[in-house]
């Protein structure tokens, strides 16, 4: 394999004269160094002689050997690109200050550029970080072209481009990220993700709490698991239709279920989020659930103490509508019964004898009525279909009615021919 590598570099090894080398080096929009690296490669043929194979472990056991290796690179030259770049003043400042430019940072970078120099590879490429010489905090993209087995001097030709710009982006957009992960994990309410199939793609921690899941195993699923199978006839059904709905908003109340197969009141409001599911251009429905239990629980006590209003209100009238009918009957059973002593008494000539029988007579047809009203009042008369004058059935039931309600209330009637 040696051979090999050998053949490759010799193949690849281009014959640039000293003239075309200088131009290109000054002429190139970027910066440029030289350096030799010829005392770094011995230091590494030390350590091969020792049998070290695993240079990457060894290097984390001896971290001492990057520090040194660097006191080893020789800068040979740089171009003006470097020198604007590093904020030196001119070519001998930043030849002379490129060591404590470097910051503790960039061991990785340093770290993994030994390793390519031990395996003799022919390019490097890392990330790294400098200070410069004016104070700029810089991160850096350094592309190196490695020196062939045997060059001496053994040369590295290194570009360097500033990525300040992208990485501080960067830096910036994770810490957006972050901010809004948080804040979506501290939500009170879930907040569920899912595409047009169904499959869950994401659910904070407020979903997994009250679904009773852990992520691995509800991310990936149909949505029809955090679904009821039973419960409210439809809810099912309407979740599914709700949620797979691409519409628009939408603003419903269904079911939860959850791991113990419980099933949570909720409120979902959810909504189509164009593009953002996992084919380009395909939405992303995004659920906002809130657990209304106890707004369910309020409702039913309030449902409850209505219901309970409602029955004392009617056992209110009708203890009323009882003592108004009891009165009325007791003055129509005084009119009878008053009437036919004076008729048991033989007093009476047969005119007074037949008043006080129609008097009775009439008595007695009121009563029946107010019999028939009662049933009516109760619902307990048999129906039939006839032909009725309704200001007749309502002047008639007009005593009836202001007997039920409170006495500091009166009933009139303004009824049209």
């Amino acid at each position: 394999m040696n051979i090999d590598r050998k053949r490759t570099r010799k193949a690849r090894k281009v014959k640039i004269t000293p003239e075309m080398w200088e131009g290109y080096f000054r002429q190139f929009k970027g910066a440029l160094i030289l350096e030799d690296v010829s005392d770094v490669l011995q230091a590494l043929n030390e350590v091969r002689k020792h049998g070290v194979t695993g240079f990457p472990e060894w290097l984390d056991v001896h971290p001492e050997f990057i520090t040194r290796s660097i006191a080893l690179i020789k800068i040979i030259d740089v171009n003006d690109f470097a020198v604007e770049w590093s904020g030196a003043r001119d070519k001998q400042e930043l030849l002379a200050s490129l060591g404590r430019m470097v910051l503790p940072e960039s061991l990785p970078a340093f770290k993994a550029y030994l390793v390519d120099l031990f395996n003799g590879s022919q390019s490097h490429t890392s990330e790294s970080q400098y200070l410069s010489l004016d104070g700029r905090h810089m991160f850096i993209l350094n592309q190196a072209l490695l020196p062939s087995e045997g060059d001496d001097p053994a040369l590295v030709f290194l570009a360097i481009t500033d990525i300040t710009d992208f990485k501080l982006s960067m830096q910036g957009l994770n810490k957006s990220q972050e901010r809004y992960s948080r804040l979506v994990e501290a939500a009170q309410d879930v907040i569920l993700c899912h595409d047009l199939a169904g499959k869950v793609t994401f659910i904070n921690q407020a979903g997994l709490d009250l679904c009773g899941w852990t992520r691995d195993q509800i991310l990936g699923q149909d949505i029809s698991v955090l679904l009821p199978d039973s419960g409210p006839a439809g809810s099912r059904r309407k979740s599914l239709a709700h949620l797979g709905d691409v519409q628009g908003r939408t603003l419903f109340e269904s079911y939860l279920a959850t791991r113990d197969n419980r099933e949570i009141p909720v409120e979902v409001n959810s909504t189509v989020i164009p593009g953002m599911g996992g084919n380009e251009g395909e939405p992303l429905m995004l659920a906002m659930v809130r657990d209304i239990s106890d707004r369910k629980d309020s409702e039913r006590v309030k449902r409850d103490l209505e219901d309970q209003l409602k029955s004392t209100q009617k056992m209110e009238s009708l203890g009323a509508l009882a003592g108004g009918i009891a009165h009325d009957f007791n003055n129509l059973l005084v009119t009878i019964m008053g009437n036919t002593e004076l008729l048991l008494s033989g007093k009476y000539s047969p005119k007074e004898i037949k008043n006080s029988l129609g008097v009775i007579l009439e008595a007695s047809t009121q009563a029946a009525d107010l019999c028939r009203q009662m049933q009516a009042y109760a619902g307990q008369t048999v129906a039939h279909v006839a032909t009725e004058d309704i200001n007749f059935i309502v002047d008639n039931m007009a005593r009836l009615l202001q007997v039920t309600v409170s006495g500091k209330a009166h009933i009139s009637f303004q009824l049209q021919p």
